[in-house]
């Protein structure tokens, strides 16, 4: 004799989400409580949240507690999220944000690491003096306001075409050109010739 399977009691839970599930499904689960989601989108986004965050602020803890701080707001505002672009962009507009607030409440800091796109072939001379360009270039986008600052970053560092960058800032393309053209002037005036070389 066959038994006949028995029917679990209650309403049926969610189904997990699989490691590929689109962010916007896993965001909707994550509104319904599902735990497992909020790991999938955390585990796929974390890395280039910290990035993102150490590029601006230029600090391991300091980047940590805004990318901990970011998922934490994500994960609170989870219930309402209603998306009106990708994910990873509305990601990169709540870790801008958090570093902004950062940057103008602290002395401003910035990327040690600028110098890895650098070749890493140079002569011993060309690795002294791309030293001392990569320390001015530090001590240069340190000084500037950092929206400016910010600007410069996500355009040059991370690739992010003027439009991106509008959406995590919330500005309009034309006010990321002004932001742009101003930082660059700014470095330029602070570089003097060794702006032209970098």
């Amino acid at each position: 004799a066959q038994l006949a399977p028995l029917a679990a009691p209650g309403p049926a839970l969610p189904a997990a989400p699989g490691p590929s599930a689109p962010d916007k499904e896993l965001m909707e689960q994550v509104g319904r409580g599902a735990v497992r989601a909020f790991e999938a989108l955390l585990e796929r986004h974390q890395g280039a949240a910290w990035r993102l965050a150490y590029r601006c602020l230029g600090d391991k803890t300091e980047a940590e507690d805004v990318v901990q701080t970011a998922f934490l707001k994500l994960y609170t505002a989870a219930p309402g999220y209603r998306p009106t672009g990708p994910f990873a962009a509305y990601l990169r507009r709540v870790v801008t944000r958090l570093c902004i607030d950062r940057a103008e409440r602290a002395a401003p800091l910035l990327v040690s690491d600028l110098a890895e796109r650098a070749a890493s072939r140079d002569t011993p001379g060309e690795q002294v003096a791309r030293g001392l360009a990569h320390a001015a270039l530090v001590d240069a986008l340190g000084r500037l306001p950092a929206r400016q600052r910010l600007v410069l970053l996500l355009r040059y560092f991370e690739g992010l075409a003027y439009q991106e960058i509008g959406e995590a800032l919330e500005l309009t393309p034309k006010a990321v050109e002004r932001l742009l053209d101003r930082g660059r002037k700014a470095l330029a005036s602070a570089l003097g010739p060794l702006f032209r070389e970098l």
